[in-house]
C-alpha cells in the first residue's frame, strides 16, 4: 500500500523577519546551532536519491527558515523541475514563504518550471504565504517588519503574470494564523484577499484548516501554542465562527494536542510521521517529524545514504513496530513525551498491511486487541 511522503527540506534556518509564534523569532539559534544553507550539492543529492524512493512525494523546501534567503533556491527549483522528468522524482512542490523576497525575477521563474512539459500540469501544486495581518502596524507588532506592502504586491504580480500565462497553478494560500494581537482584523483580511484571489479565479477556498482542495485559499488557521493549545483552540474557533466559514462548529472541536491530560481517555496510535514524513536538516542529516529541531531522532544523512536507504533501515523499522506496540518511549528520543501525541494516526487498514509486508504477522492481534476500546 503505497502512502504519499511529505517530504520537508530546510534550504536555510536562517529567516528575514521575526514572527512572534515562530521558534525562528524566538531564538537567534532554533536548531540549538549557528544558523546556516544547504548546499547546492546536498540539493544535488536529495534530488537524485528520490529515484528509487517510493512515492507518491511532495517536496517542501521549508522548515524554520525562509527559503528565498538562499542564494542557491531558484538554481536548486530548476534543477529539481527539470529533472523530474515523467515525475520519476516527486508528484509536486509545496514553497513555504513570507513572500517578502519574491521577486519579479523570482515568479516568473517559477511559472516558467510550473510551464514545463516533463511532467504534470500540477506538479508546482502551491505556494505558501504566511501573512497574518491586513494593517501594518499589526504586521509589525507580529512579524518585526514594515514590508506588508511589498509582500502584497509581490503576491498581486504573481497572480497577474500566472493570469497572463495562462497558468492554474501554482495554487496560493493566503494564511492568516488567528492571535490575540489580529483576531480583531480577520474580517477585514477576509474581505481585502477575497476580493483579490477572485480577480484571477471565481472559484477560491476559505479554509479553517488546511487547503483540501487544488484552488487558490484564504487559510484561517490555528496558532499552534503547546503551553496554551486550548485557548488557542478556542480563539480559533471563535473567529471562524464570526466569519462563518465553519458550519459544523460543534463537531470541529480540535482536539487538544497536549500529553497533559486534556485527551487522556484516547488509546495513543502509531504516528504518521515515521512512515510518511522525512525531515532533512541542512547539513543532510534526516530525521522523522518536524518537531524535532534539534534532530534528536536522526536516522541517517543523505550525503552518506540514499533517502531510500535511510526510510528503510532497521532503526526506523525498529522504531515503527514500537509505535505499533505501544511502546513509544522506544520509537525515538523525542517519541515519548511527544506534544502531538493524540495527532493524526495511520489508519488500522494500513498498519495491519504494513505488518503483513514486512512479515510480522505476529503483531497484528496484539495490536487490535491495543486499541479495540478507542
Amino acid at each position: 500500500m503505497q502512502l504519499e511522503k511529505m517530504i520537508t527540506i530546510e534550504v536555510t534556518d536562517f529567516c528575514n523577519l521575526h514572527c512572534k509564534m515562530c521558534s525562528q523569532g524566538k531564538s537567534e539559534m532554533p536548531h540549538g546551532v549557528p544558523k546556516g544553507f544547504l548546499s547546492f550539492e546536498t540539493w544535488i543529492n536529495i534530488i537524485k536519491g528520490l529515484k528509487n524512493f517510493e512515492g507518491p512525494n511532495t517536496l517542501t523546501p521549508f522548515w524554520i527558515g525562509e527559503p528565498l534567503l538562499n542564494k542557491d533556491f531558484k538554481q536548486m527549483m530548476t534543477y529539481a523541475f527539470e529533472n523530474n522528468n515523467n515525475n520519476q522524482l516527486f508528484t509536486s512542490i509545496t514553497i513555504n514563504t513570507n513572500g517578502a523576497l519574491l521577486t519579479k525575477e523570482i515568479s516568473d521563474e517559477f511559472l516558467r518550471l510550473a510551464s514545463l512539459h516533463n511532467q504534470n500540469k500540477s506538479t508546482f501544486g502551491r505556494i505558501h504565504f504566511s501573512i497574518d495581518a491586513i494593517n501594518p502596524e499589526t504586521f509589525q507588532k507580529i512579524k518585526g517588519s514594515n514590508d506588508l506592502k511589498k509582500i502584497n504586491e509581490n503576491i498581486i504580480y504573481f497572480l497577474e503574470k500566472r493570469r497572463d500565462l495562462k497558468l492554474k497553478y501554482p495554487n496560493i494560500t493566503i494564511a492568516f494564523i488567528v492571535m490575540e494581537e489580529n483576531k480583531n482584523e480577520a474580517k477585514e483580511f477576509l474581505d481585502f484577499w477575497e476580493k483579490e484571489l477572485k480577480k484571477y479565479n471565481e472559484d477560491i477556498e476559505i479554509a479553517p484548516d488546511w487547503p483540501r482542495t487544488k484552488l487558490d485559499t484564504i487559510y484561517i488557521r490555528r496558532l499552534d501554542d503547546w503551553e496554551k493549545q486550548e485557548e488557542a483552540e478556542k480563539m480559533h474557533k471563535e473567529v471562524c465562527v464570526d466569519l462563518d466559514i465553519v458550519k459544523d462548529t460543534e463537531k470541529r472541536i480540535i482536539k487538544t494536542t497536549s500529553v497533559l491530560g486534556f485527551e487522556d481517555k484516547i488509546i495513543r496510535r502509531p504516528c504518521p510521521a515515521l512512515w510518511r514524513t522525512p525531515i532533512i536538516y541542512r547539513n543532510g542529516d534526516v530525521s522523522v517529524c518536524c518537531i524535532d529541531i534539534y534532530m534528536k531522532n536522526k536516522i541517517g544523512n543523505v550525503n552518506e545514504k540514499s533517502l531510500n536507504e535511510i526510510w528503510n533501515s532497521e532503526l526506523l523499522k525498529k522504531w515503527r513496530i514500537a509505535q505499533i506496540e505501544g511502546k513509544f518511549e522506544e520509537s525515538g528520543p523525542i517519541c515519548g513525551n511527544c506534544g502531538n501525541a493524540f495527532g493524526p494516526f495511520l489508519t488500522d487498514k494500513y498498519i495491519i498491511n504494513y505488518l503483513k509486508d514486512i512479515k510480522r504477522d505476529d503483531l497484528i492481534n496484539g495490536y487490535l486487541k491495543r486499541i479495540k476500546n478507542d
